[in-house]
Parts: structure tokens; sequence; C-alpha cells
């Protein structure tokens, strides 16, 4: 039974070499077998090196953990079924059409919020790791390297919306392979880390979420930053009624009033669609300009008060010491006139 194991964990989850069961599978299933670690953070940290890698390579593909990535995907994305709590079982009564590629591409390319069920029956509201220590982030340690994941992207999972813009400090990225050095430092750093972590239902980190900016619009900057790793054929609804319409014609059925109707509507929907599209373009290119001020307003800001606090600083030291030389002088006169004093009556009594 050890062996099966041994080889799923080598095979399907930390496939390196086809046939081979390399020493980083062997010592998570032994990790797992042994003292009871869960190899989940090890998996988690492999499919997110493996993603990362994918995403820069652009032309790579993952090996590991696909059946269990297709169910998570289909069982959000799909028609929804209800009454199910296993996502396996949601997948095979959805009986799903099989997609190409490309049609996987713009099918995902072109899912919006309705489209996705958040938070499917199956999965029961809990709470997420935030934090780890000083690790703003999830940082996780897997077999090939390190790697941190942002969690507030997976909150709305558990039925916390995202209500802003997220900050720099929360989007730092942590990426560390093995090959490229030694894990003396880096490792050690996240176990101990994981010993105080912080564990919450919705975020309440006050860094985390700049609320003076929507989402939307950071999505949009962070799409026009990383770049869709294939072309969008970008079918609007319009232009697919536009398309059925077209498809008719071809086919030799005759054009009633009604469809010529629907291609007016069709074409004035198109003009208000490209103004509103405009429109919002500018409005978005404002936005981040304003934002990149008020960022830029606020740094100065807090160099401004850092050095004001610096001269009253100054200034209360200036004062301390005008206070200790009064003093100072006072205490002197004070000895002076007690001196004065007895110098006159030495002098009377000479006298």
């Amino acid at each position: 039974m050890d062996v099966f194991a041994l080889a799923l964990f080598g095979i399907m989850l930390f496939p390196k070499t086809e046939r081979f069961v390399d020493n980083a599978a062997i010592s998570v299933y032994i990790a797992y077998r042994t003292r009871h670690e869960s190899p989940v953070t090890a998996i988690l940290a492999y499919t997110y090196l493996a993603l990362n890698s994918c995403n820069q390579k652009r032309k790579t593909r993952m090996t590991c953990c696909l059946p269990t990535l297709f169910v998570w995907l289909a069982s959000r994305f799909e028609k929804r079924v209800f009454g199910i709590k296993c996502p396996v079982e949601s997948v095979k009564q959805q009986r799903l059409e099989v997609k190409s590629k490309d049609e996987w591409s713009q099918y995902m390319a072109r899912l919006t919020q309705e489209k996705i069920e958040w938070q499917p029956a199956w999965q029961q509201r809990s709470q997420l790791v935030y934090q780890c220590a000083k690790f703003l982030n999830v940082s996780l340690i897997g077999t090939k390297g390190c790697i941190n994941y942002n969690p507030i992207l997976a909150q709305m999972q558990f039925g916390y919306p995202i209500t802003g813009a997220l900050t720099s400090y929360v989007v730092e990225p942590l990426l560390f392979l093995y090959k490229d050095g030694s894990t003396d430092e880096i490792v050690p750093r996240i176990r101990r880390a994981w010993e105080k972590r912080v564990i919450m239902g919705k975020d309440t980190r006050p860094y985390a979420i700049n609320t003076d900016m929507q989402y939307q619009y950071w999505l949009a900057d962070r799409v026009e930053t990383v770049k869709l790793p294939f072309k969008l054929n970008s079918l609007t609804l319009l232009e697919e009624k536009e398309e059925t319409l077209s498809r008719k014609e071809s086919e030799g059925e005759e054009e009633s009033e009604k469809i010529r109707q629907l291609k007016k509507e069709i074409e004035e929907l198109k003009g208000e669609n490209t103004r509103i599209t405009k429109k919002l373009k500018q409005e978005r290119k404002h936005t981040r300009k304003v934002y990149r001020d008020l960022e830029d307003a606020n740094t100065e800001l807090s160099k401004r008060n850092y050095e004001i606090d610096e001269a009253l600083s100054i200034v209360s030291k200036w004062i301390a010491m005008y206070d200790e030389s009064r003093r100072e002088n006072t205490e002197v006169l004070e000895k002076f006139h007690d001196l004065q004093g007895r110098i006159n009556d030495m002098e009377r009594s000479v006298e």
C-alpha cells in the first residue's frame, strides 16, 4: 500500500521524469506518512511554481494536479448543479462539452463575475491564513522552491468581496528556486513564520486594501501589465447576435422586418457600447493618474511630517537647554548675593 501511495505522490502530485519518483516526492511522502505533516502546502507550492513557470515561459505545460485543477475549475465555471456536495459528482452531472485549447482560452477570458459560482454547495465557509509573521502574504515551501500567494484574491470563495484595489505591500512577490542558491536562510525563516500565522475570516488589515480605487480598475491595470498569453477573440454578445443573423442569411432564409430591426438595434447598441467603452477608458486613465498623484502626495506629506517631527525634537532640546541654563544662572546669582551679604557683614565687623 505504501508503494502505491508513493507512486501517486511521485507520478501524479510531483511529477518530474516519466515513470520515475524523485527524492522530493519521497521526502513529502515520508513527512506525511511518519510525521503526519499535511502535503497540501507542498502541493500548493508546486502548483503555483508551475503556473508561474508557464506564465513566464508562455509555451510550457503543467504536468501536476491537472485532474484536480480541472474539477475545481469546471465545478465553478460551468452550469450550476444544485444539491451536490462533492465537486467530482458536480462535474459528472454537468456532462461537459469537450473544448480545445483555444476554446478554453477564449471561454476563460470572457468569464464575468456573474458567471462564476463563488460559493458552491460543496465548499463550506471557513477561515483563511492571511499572513505568516512578517511575510505579508502566505509563503509556501515546495519541492522545487518557495513561493507566496495572495489570500485576498481567494476570500471571494468564502463570501467576502474585495472592496478596493490591492496595495503594493500585499502584492510583493516571493519566489526562490532551490537551483538558484542555498536554502539555509529562506526555508528556516518560512518555517518559523508559519508558527506565527494570522488566521481570519475576512481580511481586516488596514494596509491591505486601498478603498479609494475600485478593484476593477486595479485589475485592468494588472491585465495590461501581465498581458494575456493568447490572442483574445473579443466576441461580445452584440457581435454574436450579428454573426447569428449573418449565418441565417447565408442559409437562404428570407430577411424579415424583425431581423432588420434587430440589426438596427445591434448597430445602435454597438455605437453606444463604443462610446461607453471610450468614456470608461478615459475615466480609468484619470483615476489611475489621480491615484498615483495621491500616493506621491501622501509620500511627500509623510516626509514633511518626519521633518517637522525632527524640527520639533530639536526645538524641544533647545528649550530644555535654555531652561537648564536659566536655573544655573539663578543659582549663581543667589550664591553671589549670599556672598556679597557676607562680605558686607565682615566689613561692618572690622569697622
